[in-house]
């Protein structure tokens, strides 16, 4: 059974005319006694005790509580132990108002029950009360043993009364070693909650007040019950830990709410809940982690967005936090966007579906999936949905993905959206062990409005084939970097459904064997760094430009690559640009070599109502395409269907002159060096190689494209690659790891030249440089905390032009 958690109310003025909600009971247990409550324990073992061995309640600051034991010094299950226990206060009802408001942490996995009674009802040990005699307000609350919240609306009929509050545990024989209940930071409130306006705090430190929160929840519950006349700020002071579970958050408000982290030093953390938006308007989280409790199951997602029952979210912005899940639980996922409800088809902002969402600026890590994002059934596409500088993973191979077999593993995943704009993002070390892993999936791109895929660094993703053949998937074992798949004419919303692909960088796509696994021969495996499956409209169109892509299948039969694979079951779809990309297969050789082993750098489908070559919908050059020798493998094979069939051409020359296409393409390795830590191209022949394009201004890096721009993710300048000759046994050391505000630096002490230190982000681009002085044994780098959060590089450069490069997390 879930619980909503709900918060204290705030004593606010709204006008001249409005009545103010006042406190009839507040009681936090912090005096060590049961306070004005009085306990009716009975001879029996279990008892009612007041302490700090259960914990302190989430809504308040504290260290004690309430709670039933069998001796008043420690807490903890009562095996074997039967008993029912009450606690009770009266509390005096005000007459003029009917709206009264009954607020309690609690933890049971027993039967606590909540009733009101007439001051002459006396509570007896060993018996649960009973109507007619008291009115049952709640029965059975039950959790998982770890805090919730409750909220009750107490009945309009106890205005001008005096009532007593009773609340009675009861094992449960269901949960034969049950914890038994903890009742903490009780509340009776009258009158109407008041609506939030103006500056607030939320923190743990300071005490209750009109302008200060001590947790989410109670921030939540003044929004969900009274909403906002004017614009709010919730300043969270950093490095402060709220341990709760968090009420879902309706947030129907016509005015923006921010919850901002406030001043230097870590984020503050949600730890154990998660933040979940129900038909949440106008709300912004900036600077809040989450990381999960010390219970073992917790929330499915970090931030959940959803529709409610008549309306979608929308304008939420989630930023500049790190969100780390529970791995080892199925299913988990960093952010989850979903809606499930059926609006009204159409291309417009449609009031149910969700809208305006952005998601900036995070670190996702220990999940099974980063992000995953699904609109509802048929063509209801979420709307607007933005991804920008996010990281998924920690830069460790298998931090996203299910650690045993059972379930594909997606480092992003999309399902039916109307403006998709996904840029500035590292997905890595995602690993699945039963059918796809995958960076980026995507699954009904819906228009009308264009979907952008730029900036992307997509890298360290394995399908890991696991011991046991019987756990081996039906469908093929699949590692891929991008898969776009856009939805059928059928589907779409309207005519005209453009999607923009360039400056990506998609690397080191891997089949791996776990320990003691041996290498698959009855089923087939694939590795594509890049799907695009195409549909739509014949004014549909797919630029794809200025993209590096490498694969690698492995060296087993039946396992297959392609680069890069577009192909369309429609016969009307619209147009494809393939420029200045770097392409590259180099899939080891393979024996023995199989009629299904086919490893290709390009590979083109179309629709059988297509003309055979050459094709004027495909325009495809300024490419370089790079293939290594062997059998069964092509630079480019396309089908089109009768009459032309499929066509497999092994070298470039016999792709040019068999389709068309490539006109001024090459194929030269790039030279992008070993250990290479992005894959920018060092070959001077490919140095102003590609052809203009205006739409691409920069490269993945953020460097200006020339007049004559340079073919793939980057401009042909600067190289971040492993160390050279004497440094090759003096690897760089440095520390904390993750680093915060401070990162030390060991120089290598083979070193006694002057160098030159940078430490670059997760796409190559240098934040911090700093010389190192000659003979220095160290170096202390400062001010780090204002860094997003994510990989980063350390690199040390000689005046030699040797280099030295280490992988840090911030």
């Amino acid at each position: 059974m879930k619980y909503f958690l709900f918060c204290a109310g705030l004593w606010l003025a709204l006008v001249a005319s409005a009545q103010a909600q006042t406190s009839l009971l507040t009681e936090d247990f912090e005096s060590g006694t049961l306070g004005g409550f009085t306990a009716v324990n009975g001879p029996q073992t279990p008892a009612w005790y007041a302490g700090a061995a259960p914990g302190n309640g989430p809504r308040w600051s504290g260290n004690t509580a309430a709670f039933v034991s069998s001796n008043a010094g420690t807490y903890g299950p009562l095996s074997g132990l039967n008993g029912v226990v009450h606690l009770y206060r009266d509390v005096t009802f005000p007459a003029g108002t009917t709206e009264f408001v009954l607020r309690f942490d609690f933890r049971s996995q027993g039967v606590l029950d909540v009733h009101l009674a007439p001051t002459s009802y006396q509570p007896t040990a060993g018996v649960r009360p009973t109507s007619p005699a008291a009115t049952q307000l709640s029965a059975n609350l039950q959790n998982g043993g770890y805090y919730s919240t409750a909220f009750l609306r107490l009945p309009a009929t106890v205005a001008g009364t005096t009532q007593r509050l009773i609340f009675t545990w009861a094992s449960s024989s269901q949960v034969p070693a049950a914890l038994p209940a903890v009742l903490d930071n009780v509340e009776v409130t009258a009158g109407p909650p008041v609506a939030l306006a103006g500056a607030y705090t939320l923190s743990r430190q300071q005490p209750r007040s009109p302008r200060n929160f001590q947790s989410l929840t109670d921030v939540f519950f003044q929004l969900n019950t009274a909403g906002t006349s004017a614009p709010v700020t919730v300043a969270i002071p950093a490095g402060q830990r709220f341990t709760e579970l968090v009420p879902q958050l309706w947030g129907t408000n016509t005015h923006p709410v921010a919850f901002q982290k406030q001043g230097v030093g870590p984020n503050p953390q949600l730890q154990g809940g998660n933040i979940d938006l129900v038909g949440a308007h106008h709300v912004t989280f900036d600077g809040l982690d989450i990381a999960p409790g010390p219970e073992a199951v917790g929330p499915e997602a970090g931030y959940a967005i959803s529709g409610a029952f008549d309306q979608g979210s929308h304008d939420i912005h989630i930023r500049n936090a790190t969100i780390t899940m529970r791995q080892t639980q199925a299913h988990t996922k960093g952010v989850y966007q979903r809606n499930l409800l059926l609006a009204s088809a159409g291309p417009g902002d449609t009031a149910l579906v969700n809208r305006r969402i952005h998601y900036e600026n995070l670190q996702i890590q220990q999940s099974c999936h980063g992000i995953w994002v699904a609109a509802g059934i048929g063509n209801v596409p979420d709307y607007d949905v933005e991804v920008a500088r996010v990281t998924i993973g920690d830069g460790t191979p298998g931090n996203i993905g299910y650690p045993t077999n059972g379930y594909e593993a997606y480092g992003m995943y999309f399902m039916r959206v109307n403006g998709l704009n996904v840029h500035d993002n590292v997905v890595q070390g995602v690993v699945s062990r039963t059918n796809f892993a995958v960076g980026i999936y995507v699954y009904d791109l819906m228009g009308p409005l264009p979907s952008v895929f730029a900036n992307n660094r997509i890298r360290d993703i394995e399908f890991r084939h696991p011991a046991n053949p019987a756990m081996s998937p039906v469908m093929p074992a699949l590692a891929m970097g991008l898969w776009l798949l856009q939805a059928p004419a059928s589907q779409a919303l309207a005519a005209g459904h453009p999607v923009r692909v360039f400056n990506n960088e998609i690397s080191e796509l891997r089949h791996r064997l776990a320990p003691g696994a041996s290498v698959p021969t009855d089923r087939n495996g694939q590795t594509y760094g890049v799907l695009a499956d195409l549909g739509g409209f014949a004014t549909s169109h797919l630029f794809f430009a200025h993209n590096t892509v490498a694969v690698a299948a492995p060296a087993w039969a039946n396992f297959s690559s392609s680069a890069l694979l577009v192909r369309t079951k429609n016969a009307s779809f619209g147009t494809a640009e393939i420029l200045n990309n770097i392409l590259l297969n180099t899939t080891p050789p393979i024996s023995p070599v199989t009629a299904t082993t086919v490893q290709a750098v390009v590979n083109i489908g179309i629709a059988a109502t297509q003309a055979t070559p050459p094709l004027t919908r495909v325009r495809m050059d300024h490419n370089d395409l790079v293939l290594t020798t062997g059998a069964q493998r092509y630079l480019g094979t396309y089908f089109a269907g009768t009459p032309g069939g499929t066509q497999q051409y092994a070298s470039l020359a016999a792709w040019q002159a068999g389709t068309g296409f490539d006109t001024n393409s090459v194929e030269l390795d790039p030279q992008f060096g070993a250990g290479a830590v992005v894959l920018r191209p060092t070959n001077a022949a490919l140095d102003n190689a590609g052809t203009p394009v205006p739409s691409v201004a920069t490269d993945l890096a953020g460097t200006l494209r020339g007049p004559l721009p340079d073919m793939g993710a980057y401009e042909f300048s600067g190289t971040l690659s492993s160390a050279a000759g004497e440094w090759e046994r003096e690897r760089v050391q440095a520390w904390p790891v993750p680093f915060a505000d401070q990162l030390h630096i060991a120089v290598p002490r083979a070193t006694t030249t002057a160098l030159q230190l940078e430490l670059l982000d997760g796409l190559g681009r240098v934040v911090r440089q700093q010389a190192v002085p000659d003979l220095a044994e160290s170096i202390l780098l400062t001010g780090l905390q204002n860094l997003p959060a994510g990989p980063y590089w350390l690199r040390l450069r000689s005046p030699q032009g040797h280099q030295q490069v280490r992988h840090l997390m911030h």
